[in-house]
């Protein structure tokens, strides 16, 4: 679980109301219906978001942001206020804010529309973290902690699949260092390919994905690696070579470095292991 999810309140509101607000802390907002307007603002006073047609929306929220809204008797919302910590933070772009994960940074739309067909589930998901909170148990917590996690997971493959992001160069070298599982060509010539200098490419690359392309090609190519050694018979002189390695002991340190264990080592304990024994039962 996130180690710096702390929830401090979880509301549901119903009533009308006009008000302008700054947000004193992080929070998580899903606004279904019920607003005659609403406006996101930046802490600067930039427009981040005005809803039009009421359209329901998910929001993750940081400190200083300024919403302005006005909401009749039919208004329906969830807001789930987190302890002022790190968790959110804004960036150059006033559309995005950043997600502490681990020791990284993603970058995630502060706002997502939500389709039709999604609007009914989340509702549901809201409202049962909503009514689990009433009851402060430690399993409880768990499901509200679940509940977020899960709409955050839903943010980001919204964010992923959006049309805008899958024709982006920095994607199309990220799905041809997927299709390249042999590093048959490198990296300078698969920017070629997006139109782009390998540069330009590395900038967008990382602030898109908090890693760089030379990275993410390396942890490609460890994760095919066990893939090889888990479901295939291949030695390791010839995984390494599969994916596109010349020197058995480069392949060897890089994957050790990775994984905390040797090819070898991971074929004797997967392959010859837990893999072995689970398919001869």
């Amino acid at each position: 679980m996130i180690q710096e999810l702390r929830i401090r309140q979880l509301g549901k509101y119903t009533f009308p109301q006009s008000n302008r607000q700054i947000l004193t802390e992080p929070c998580i907002g899903f606004f279904q219906k019920g607003f005659d307007s609403i406006k996101l603002l930046s802490p600067s006073g930039q427009m981040i978001y005005e809803q039009s047609a009421n359209e329901p929306f998910l929001m993750l929220g940081y400190k200083g942001c300024q919403i302005d809204f006005k909401a009749n008797k039919d208004r329906e919302n969830w807001v789930i206020m987190l302890e002022p910590n790190a968790l959110f933070q804004k960036t150059d772009d006033v559309q995005l804010v950043k997600f502490h994960y681990e020791n990284t940074w993603l970058t995630l739309p502060i706002i997502t529309v939500l389709e039709k067909d999604r609007v009914e589930s989340c509702r549901r998901k809201f409202q049962a973290m909503h009514d689990a909170w009433q009851t402060p148990l430690p399993i409880n917590q768990f499901r509200v902690e679940c509940g977020i996690v899960e709409t955050i997971h839903h943010i980001l493959n919204t964010a992923t699949l959006s049309k805008a992001n899958r024709y982006a160069p920095e994607q199309v070298l990220k799905n041809l260092i997927d299709e390249d599982r042999s590093s048959s060509y490198n990296l300078s010539e698969l920017s070629k390919q997006c139109g782009y200098s390998s540069d330009y490419l590395r900038i967008l690359f990382h602030k898109r994905y908090n890693v760089s392309p030379v990275d993410y090609r390396q942890r490609q190519r460890m994760t095919h690696a066990m893939n090889l050694i888990t479901s295939t018979d291949l030695s390791v002189q010839a995984i390494a070579r599969r994916i596109g390695f010349r020197h058995d002991t480069h392949f060897c340190t890089t994957f050790k470095k990775r994984f905390g264990l040797t090819p070898l080592q991971a074929i004797k304990t997967f392959r010859h292991g837990v893999y072995q024994n689970t398919h001869n039962k």
